[in-house]
């Protein structure tokens, strides 16, 4: 039987010893060495626990690129035996988003802790999703859930996707169109970087306020934080277009704006009549078209247009088939189709003192008086309204009218509807003496405008008759009711010589006026305000305007939209060419383009120009940027031909229209012609 109370020492590699001892010793010794313990798998003969706190980490939103800073996990041994933990790793669909460093590298004794360090690399906005796994000894091996979410500035820009110009000349650049940029994301956005590319690249031009080196703060909602402004000069005619590019630390970098636009070529056409001044006319047969007929040179004629495109004009001033210098009362019609006149009524002398016949009744022999720089309108229903003018008579003496006249080109008949008849007020005291006023904003059947001449009209939506001013010294407002055919004073005063009230620049008020002023051009947008740009006074002495003015007839109230709140002297005001503030000098004669919303304007060196309403702004079109010799004589090239070196010069005074293919047209003005004229499309 062994001796299992002995104690065996090896002293050598061949001899042993054996010493008796107690049982209680050798259990001692055995306790002393560490042994035993089955179960458990720990060396020391307990059970190990591994437990992870907290068992999730959510990493807020952190920046794309940058490390967030750690968070902790805390594994502790909750068991009694020695923990070993072999492997602690980053598992799930997004691992490389996240890193950790531990303590955990010796096992763990019973109640022992070591602490995990997770951060957070996002490489692109939005979820991350991952896990921090552990491998033990232990029961069961922990894990740690770990979410974050990346963070990143995003470029914004408005507008959103394309940027139009709509239509240009050849040659010139339009104003200025803004896109603003927004970061809509977190963190900060830096613009590296603007260009233009593609088909059409050299017609449009940036200026770039976005300082590389300047961040653009974070946040919805946010005012642009910069600009970036496009011009488009376009080189050829035809549509053209490219694209805007704009890189950025965005995560939506690069971004693109579309930029389009279409180009004509500026040029007129000498379609009819001479090239010298003061023809006398050549009547023809009255009411037969003929390609000799033509009223002779003439300027301050009235002028209407038809449904189907010709242009009839009343009257105005010129040269009597005797050679005489006065005024005329006769009615022509032109059709650019046929590119011919017709006499269509009234006297083919100079002078003449008309025939009122019954107020408000129609009559073929019906026919107002001769008269120069009258006002008109046309209705709804194709007919043409005549109020005013002036007429140098010896007859009847200097006189300005008040008397308002309807004619149905259907029947050919006219009709006298208000104003006197008899009273004919001299020109030297006409200011308004022979208006009734009534009380302001009150329609009554014995209100009437006093007699002026050079009064601007507007129609508004509802078909009623607006005039403004006259006279060079008035600035009233007046409408005039089709239905109930009363007049109503509106605005301004009932005096003459009033100084207008500009008010704030943009800022609509009911006391805001302009000045008293004649011969202003005038215009009505879409949404059925009335636009008046410039005209002449005479308070003191003679001197014109260059600003801008809106009405709204909703509200009755005036805008100074822009332009000088001073008038010149009697040159004029002097153009202002090529840049954000470009403005003409003084009226010239006018069209409306009722499709894009913009007005057109000849100015007095011959100048074209158009207006914006949506971008507030003027654009030089055509012609000269400084005063030419002979005040812009017309250089007429060949009949019937285009070109772009053709000029119709200064016009004050013309019939014009605008037909329904864009061309734009006039008759006469000026220094007394009988020439036509039409551009190309615009």
């Amino acid at each position: 039987m062994p001796d299992n109370h002995a104690l065996r020492l090896q002293t050598s590699a061949s001899s042993t010893r054996r010493l008796p001892l107690p049982g209680i010793v050798i259990a001692a010794v055995l306790a002393g060495c560490g042994g035993g313990g089955g179960g458990g798998g720990g060396s020391d003969g307990g059970s190990p626990a591994a437990q992870v706190s907290p068992t999730t980490l959510t990493f807020d939103k952190q920046f794309v690129g940058s490390a967030s800073a750690a968070q902790t996990i805390t594994v502790s041994n909750s068991g009694t035996g020695s923990l070993t933990i072999s492997n602690i790793s980053i598992t799930g669909t997004n691992a490389a988003a996240f890193a950790q460093t531990n303590t955990c590298g010796a096992p763990l004794l019973a109640g022992g802790t070591c602490t995990v360090n997770v951060t957070f690399t996002p490489s692109a906005a939005g979820a991350f999703s991952a896990a921090v796994s552990f491998t033990t000894n232990g029961s069961s091996n922990p894990s740690v859930a770990l979410s974050g979410t990346g963070a990143q500035a995003t470029l914004t820009t408005n507008p959103a996707t394309s940027l139009s110009f709509g239509n240009a000349p050849v040659g010139q650049a339009t104003p200025a169109q803004n896109v603003a940029i927004t970061n809509t994301g977190a963190g900060p956005l830096y613009v590296t970087g603007a260009s233009v590319s593609g088909t059409n690249a050299a017609d449009f031009s940036l200026t770039n306020n976005c300082p590389s080196g300047t961040p653009i703060g974070s946040g919805n909602g946010q005012s642009p934080s910069c600009i970036i402004s496009v011009v488009f000069t376009p080189q050829a005619t035809g549509s053209r277009s490219a694209t805007l590019n704009i890189v950025s630390s965005g995560g939506n970098s690069p971004t693109s704006i579309q930029l389009s636009g279409s180009a004509t070529q500026v040029s007129w056409t000498w379609v009819h009549g001479q090239t010298i001044t003061n023809n006398p006319p050549v009547y023809g047969t009255l009411g037969v078209p003929s390609s000799t007929a033509s009223p002779g040179g003439r300027w301050n004629v009235s002028s209407w247009t038809d449904s189907s495109g010709n242009v009839w004009v009343f009257g105005g001033s010129g040269v009597s088939t005797t050679g005489t210098l006065g005024d005329f009362n006769d009615l022509w019609k032109y059709s650019p189709g046929t590119n011919q006149w017709t006499w269509v009524g009234g006297p083919n002398t100079i002078t003449d003192a008309g025939s009122y016949g019954t107020q408000g009744v129609a009559s073929s022999t019906n026919w107002p008086a001769c008269r120069a720089s009258a006002t008109t309108w046309t209705d709804s229903s194709g007919n043409f309204w005549l109020f005013g003018g002036w007429c140098n008579a010896s007859a009847r003496g200097n006189s300005s009218f008040n008397d308002l006249w309807m004619y149905n080109p259907t029947t050919g008949q006219w009709t006298w509807m208000s104003g006197s008849m008899t009273v004919i007020v001299p020109d030297t005291v006409v200011a308004g003496g022979a208006g009734v006023y009534g009380t302001q904003g009150v329609a009554a059947a014995s209100n009437v405008p006093g007699a002026r001449m050079g009064a601007v009209s507007w129609t508004d939506l509802s078909g009623n008759l607006w005039l403004f001013g006259g006279n060079s010294n008035l600035n009233d407002l007046w409408t005039y009711n089709l239905t109930s055919k009363q007049w109503t004073w509106v605005s301004g005063a009932n005096t003459t010589g009033a100084s207008g009230v500009y008010g704030t620049e943009g800022t609509p008020a009911a006391a805001n006026v302009p000045g008293a002023r004649n011969a202003g051009a005038a215009w009505t947008d879409a949404a059925g305000n009335f636009w008046l740009f410039g005209g002449t006074s005479n308070l003191t002495s003679i001197s014109n305007y260059s600003d801008l003015w809106k009405f709204s007839p909703g509200t009755s109230q005036w805008t100074w939209v822009n332009g000088s709140s001073t008038s010149s002297g009697p040159a004029g005001g002097t153009p202002v060419f090529g840049t954000p503030n470009n403005s003409p000098g003084t009226a010239g004669i006018a069209w409306t383009d009722a499709a894009a919303g913009n007005f057109w304007l000849l100015g007095d060196y011959g100048d074209l120009w158009q207006y914006s309403v949506s971008a507030n702004q003027w654009t030089w079109v055509f012609g000269p940027s400084t005063p030419p010799a002979n005040n812009s004589t017309p250089v007429y090239g060949t009949q019937g031909q285009a070109s772009p070196s053709n000029t119709p010069g200064k016009r004050a005074g013309a019939a014009t229209w605008r037909d329904s293919a864009g061309h734009l047209w006039l008759y006469g003005g000026g220094a007394g012609t009988n020439d036509v004229w039409e551009s190309s499309p615009l």
